[in-house]
């Protein structure tokens, strides 16, 4: 078979390639450099300066990138060393002169985005800007139309910078169909259709990021979390096993009926790992269903007049091209934000107040995440209140410090003969203290937003 893309660069042909795999050629792209970059980072980077510096100031991996490094690379030293210079910053942090609860909370958190993401970011918008470049080819655009093209949140980057309106036409025109298609309940598949509106699992990091301070009017708290029985295997800290379990338990029991108006990636993809029904496609297919009555929408719009332009676009139309398609690609972001982020910001706030409370009458409790640590710095009522979670949170770090430091001695040719004891869980427990139990929201920089007015609010 003839070359394609004769004289074209090697990711133009990764691109290609991608498009003919099956869904969104920029997600699989994306995931791969991922796990290339954590991949090496295992074999060569774990003892270079740069790279814990940058660790160290992002705190460690956001929640899914260190699952994804534990679950996936398997590398316990590297994972030990990694926290174990995490645990030292924060142990160093919570020893400083300056105990103040809002300082501590904002000195414990991220002070950059979490390095996988960002690399994820940085090789989705290359990957991205290749297949855009490409447009321009017959034989390229033919082949996207015949392919699955970009998921939701990839086109809606895509269309802000299309470099023509037959590219914003070609993109917006090729999803519309085949979100109709996809939302059809008698040929509705659950995972393409997921992954076609929420992106692949875990290439979009995310819509939006919940709140600390959930507001826990919108909920019936009692029912939802009393609904909820905490599971066997659930992370220590107890609010992230409330969380896992009322949030799991709410979305085991939508349906088409009760479907929300929006979920990001990682909701979508728990709603299929825990919804059984078989009609769990028919809660994403309103998602769909909007947004292909959007992206039809807008061939009425004034951006067509503006593309058609013809030569004098690339003289008078193009910026006013540009600001069209890009205010035109914006009505495609979600209206709200993820209902199951909000109700997960609803259930910390409700359980780290519960413990708070607690504590204050003497009650003994597991240790808390870094994550919801820093809550209950937030929302403790008095500095003797806070006192109490950061006396109990330095003894678990403390914990965990020794853990690691013992767990990597051991893996020392000279000390293998030394029995084993609780460091042998010492890196896994290290993920679920400071990045929080496996699949939890955080409240870290992301790739898009939800949809705002024109004073920045939701």
């Amino acid at each position: 078979m003839a070359n394609p893309l004769p004289n074209k660069h090697v990711v133009a042909h990764q691109v290609f390639e991608a498009l003919g795999e099956g869904g969104c050629p920029v997600c699989r792209l994306g995931l791969k450099a991922v796990w290339r970059d954590l991949d090496a980072l295992s074999y060569e980077c774990v003892n270079d300066p740069v790279s814990r510096a940058e660790l160290r100031a992002a705190r460690g991996f956001c929640n899914y990138h260190a699952w994804q490094f534990a679950d996936e690379i398997h590398d316990g030293l590297g994972t030990a060393i990694i926290y174990r210079d995490i645990t030292n910053t924060m142990l160093h942090v919570l020893g400083a002169a300056d105990l103040r609860p809002a300082s501590l909370a904002a000195q414990l958190a991220p002070q950059q985005e979490c390095p996988a993401c960002r690399g994820l970011e940085r090789s989705c918008r290359r990957y991205l800007d290749t297949l855009l470049e490409q447009m321009s080819d017959p034989s390229f655009r033919a082949h996207y139309v015949a392919c699955d093209g970009l998921c939701l949140p990839h086109l809606v980057e895509g269309l802000q910078r299309a470099r023509s309106w037959r590219d914003f036409d070609l993109l917006a025109s090729a999803f519309a169909q085949r979100a109709t298609a996809l939302a059809d309940p008698a040929g509705a598949d659950a995972a393409t259709l997921a992954e076609a509106l929420a992106g692949a699992r875990g290439a979009v990091h995310s819509f939006e990021a919940p709140s600390l301070e959930g507001d826990t009017g919108a909920w019936d708290m009692d029912r939802l979390m009393g609904k909820a029985d905490p599971q066997a295997g659930q992370p220590p800290c107890p609010v992230c096993s409330r969380v896992a379990s009322t949030v799991d338990a709410w979305l085991a029991a939508l349906s088409a009926d009760t479907a929300p108006r929006h979920l990001c990636n990682t909701h979508t993809w728990r709603l299929l790992q825990v919804n059984k029904r078989p009609g769990v496609a028919g809660v994403l297919a309103p998602q769909a269903v909007r947004a292909s009555q959007r992206l039809q929408g807008l061939k009425a719009a004034d951006v067509r007049v503006i593309g058609d332009a013809g030569r004098l676009e690339a003289l008078l139309g193009r910026p006013r091209m540009r600001r069209a398609m890009k205010a035109a690609a914006q009505t495609l972001l979600p209206e709200a934000p993820c209902a199951a982020c909000a109700l997960q910001a609803a259930v910390e706030n409700e359980t780290v107040t519960a413990i708070l409370a607690g504590a204050s009458a003497g009650q003994d409790h597991s240790a808390l995440c870094v994550q919801h640590f820093r809550l209950a710095l937030m929302l403790a009522s008095s500095a003797g209140q806070a006192a109490l979670v950061v006396e109990s949170e330095t003894a678990a770090l403390r914990t965990l410090q020794w853990n690691l430091s013992e767990y990597i001695r051991k893996q020392d040719y000279r000390f293998r003969h030394e029995p084993i004891g609780e460091e042998a869980g010492a890196p896994w427990d290290a993920i679920v203290q400071v990045a929080g139990g496996k699949g939890l929201r955080e409240q870290r920089p992301g790739l898009h937003v939800h949809r705002q007015d024109a004073n920045g609010k939701p």
